[in-house]
């Protein structure tokens, strides 16, 4: 008997020491590790989750230099340039429009219209294109890997004058710092958006656990929706299949919880007894 008590109260000591920075990568792939994760301090947890987003940040930027320097570089970005001109919010092209198909990237302007929507994009993209941009003489449309953005070319000032000398002469030095200054937006909003699904995420959780009258800390279930995240975020890094849309990546995550919750409630029951 003391010697069972003794391997018990071992192996309570070992489920209770806080993993460090890689364990948490691993165990967020294993819902039943998910015990020891609900055991990592607050500060930690959000240490993690941002050195998470820097690293995938850092290989995304890395993969888009790879991409850009074997693709020719400021020559091949130069290709992409057609003559024109932004002035008082208006675009305007020396031919009546300029289209480039490269892969999954497909962009089109045309100056003989005020602008195209989402049902113009979203036919493009059913073609196999993973990034678009159509622009007219006042709108201009993106799609970047399922998200939608468009806007108005008066926005970014009436006052602001462009064309392709301008960019050629004066803004190609500044290109890198640009890619600087684009990708740390990008990581910290990459950061922000990471808490902010995984509070829905959180959100969901408790309303379901009250609706079934099962007690779990509101801190447990934060935990258990931020690292539920880790997986999917880890692949999507690294792998942009077509299929990996949002709600795949909802139904993998939402998985992860079922399963990870699932563990902690049983946890419960056994300590009850």
């Amino acid at each position: 008997l003391i010697g069972y008590a003794g391997s018990r109260k071992k192996e309570n000591m070992q489920e209770n020491i806080r993993p460090n920075i890689l364990k948490q990568v691993g165990y967020s792939f294993i819902p039943h590790r998910y015990k020891n994760l609900t055991a990592v301090k607050t500060g930690s947890m959000i240490g993690f989750v941002t050195l998470l987003s820097l690293a995938s940040t850092i290989c995304i930027l890395a993969s888009f230099i790879i991409a850009y320097m074997v693709r020719g570089g400021a020559d091949d970005f130069l290709d992409w340039i057609p003559e024109f001109e932004l002035r008082n919010g208006m675009l305007s092209l020396e031919d009546d429009y300029y289209e480039k198909d490269s892969g999954n990237v497909y962009v089109y302007l045309n100056d003989q219209v005020d602008g195209f929507g989402q049902d113009e994009i979203d036919y493009i993209s059913e073609q196999g294109y993973s990034k678009v941009i159509l622009g007219g003489n006042e709108k201009i449309v993106l799609l970047n890997d399922g998200e939608y953005v468009e806007g108005y070319y008066a926005e970014l000032g009436e006052d602001l004058e462009l064309n392709r000398e301008i960019v050629v002469e004066k803004l190609m030095p500044l290109l890198w710092v640009v890619f600087g200054i684009i990708f740390l937006l990008f990581f910290v909003g990459r950061t922000f958006w990471y808490f902010g699904c995984a509070s829905l995420y959180f959100l969901a959780a408790l309303l379901i656990t009250s609706l079934f009258q099962r007690k779990i800390p509101a801190g447990t279930l934060f935990r258990v929706a931020v690292y539920a995240k880790v997986p999917m975020f880890v692949v999507t890094t690294f792998w942009t299949a077509p299929y990996l849309s949002g709600i795949f990546r909802i139904i993998i995550t939402a998985g992860f919880m079922i399963f990870a919750i699932g563990h902690l409630l049983n946890s419960q029951e056994l300590q009850n007894q």
